[in-house]
Protein backbone atom coordinates (compact mmCIF):
# COMPACT_ATOMS: atom_id res chain seq x y z
CA UNK A 1 0.00 0.00 0.00
CA UNK A 2 1.54 3.35 -1.02
CA UNK A 3 2.33 5.83 1.72
CA UNK A 4 2.68 9.62 1.57
CA UNK A 5 5.80 9.71 3.73
CA UNK A 6 8.77 11.25 1.88
CA UNK A 7 11.78 9.02 2.11
CA UNK A 8 15.25 8.72 0.65
CA UNK A 9 16.94 5.45 -0.22
CA UNK A 10 20.57 4.71 -0.99
CA UNK A 11 21.03 1.38 -2.73
CA UNK A 12 24.62 0.23 -2.30
CA UNK A 13 25.77 -2.29 -4.85
CA UNK A 14 29.49 -1.96 -5.66
CA UNK A 15 29.54 -5.28 -7.49
CA UNK A 16 29.07 -6.22 -11.14
CA UNK A 17 26.57 -5.41 -13.84
CA UNK A 18 24.61 -8.62 -13.20
CA UNK A 19 24.04 -7.69 -9.56
CA UNK A 20 22.88 -4.23 -10.63
CA UNK A 21 20.46 -5.74 -13.16
CA UNK A 22 19.02 -8.02 -10.49
CA UNK A 23 18.43 -5.01 -8.24
CA UNK A 24 16.55 -2.90 -10.80
CA UNK A 25 13.11 -4.29 -9.84
CA UNK A 26 13.85 -3.02 -6.33
CA UNK A 27 14.04 0.54 -7.67
CA UNK A 28 10.61 0.26 -9.27
CA UNK A 29 9.11 -1.34 -6.16
CA UNK A 30 10.46 1.40 -3.91
CA UNK A 31 8.86 4.03 -6.15
CA UNK A 32 5.55 2.17 -6.13
CA UNK A 33 5.51 2.04 -2.32
CA UNK A 34 7.02 5.50 -1.80
CA UNK A 35 6.07 7.57 -4.88
CA UNK A 36 7.62 10.80 -3.60
CA UNK A 37 10.84 9.15 -2.49
CA UNK A 38 14.29 9.99 -3.75
CA UNK A 39 16.39 7.00 -4.77
CA UNK A 40 20.16 7.11 -4.95
CA UNK A 41 22.40 4.31 -6.15
CA UNK A 42 26.04 3.51 -5.45
CA UNK A 43 27.67 1.26 -8.03
CA UNK A 44 31.01 0.65 -9.71
CA UNK A 45 32.11 2.38 -12.91
CA UNK A 46 31.35 -0.63 -15.12
CA UNK A 47 27.72 -0.77 -13.94
CA UNK A 48 27.06 2.95 -14.28
CA UNK A 49 25.82 2.79 -17.93
CA UNK A 50 23.03 0.43 -16.81
CA UNK A 51 21.70 3.05 -14.38
CA UNK A 52 22.56 6.46 -15.76
CA UNK A 53 19.33 7.02 -17.71
CA UNK A 54 16.97 5.42 -15.21
CA UNK A 55 14.40 8.16 -14.52
CA UNK A 56 13.56 6.71 -11.11
CA UNK A 57 17.07 7.31 -9.77
CA UNK A 58 17.86 10.77 -8.44
CA UNK A 59 21.64 10.33 -8.62
CA UNK A 60 24.22 7.59 -9.14
CA UNK A 61 27.42 7.59 -7.09
CA UNK A 62 30.35 5.74 -8.60
CA UNK A 63 32.60 3.79 -6.25
CA UNK A 64 35.64 2.41 -7.98
CA UNK A 65 37.30 -0.02 -5.61
CA UNK A 66 40.40 -0.49 -7.76
CA UNK A 67 40.99 3.26 -7.79
CA UNK A 68 40.70 3.42 -3.99
CA UNK A 69 43.12 0.50 -3.64
CA UNK A 70 45.70 2.15 -5.92
CA UNK A 71 45.53 5.37 -3.92
CA UNK A 72 45.94 3.38 -0.70
CA UNK A 73 49.17 1.85 -2.06
CA UNK A 74 50.58 5.32 -2.74
CA UNK A 75 49.48 7.10 0.43
CA UNK A 76 47.14 6.10 3.22
CA UNK A 77 46.53 9.77 3.96
CA UNK A 78 45.36 10.39 0.37
CA UNK A 79 43.22 7.25 0.63
CA UNK A 80 41.55 8.55 3.80
CA UNK A 81 41.03 11.98 2.22
CA UNK A 82 39.47 10.44 -0.89
CA UNK A 83 37.21 8.26 1.25
CA UNK A 84 36.08 11.21 3.36
CA UNK A 85 35.49 13.27 0.23
CA UNK A 86 33.38 10.48 -1.26
CA UNK A 87 31.34 10.15 1.94
CA UNK A 88 30.91 13.93 2.08
CA UNK A 89 29.57 13.93 -1.49
CA UNK A 90 26.93 11.38 -0.52
CA UNK A 91 26.04 13.20 2.70
CA UNK A 92 25.37 16.41 0.75
CA UNK A 93 22.24 14.73 -0.58
CA UNK A 94 20.88 14.44 2.99
CA UNK A 95 19.80 10.84 2.51
CA UNK A 96 17.82 9.73 5.55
Amino acid sequence: MPTKKRASFLIINPFGIGDVLFSTPLIRNIKECFPSSRIYYLCNKRAYPVLRFNPLIERVFIYERDEFEEIKKVSKLKWVKKGLSFISEIRKEKIK
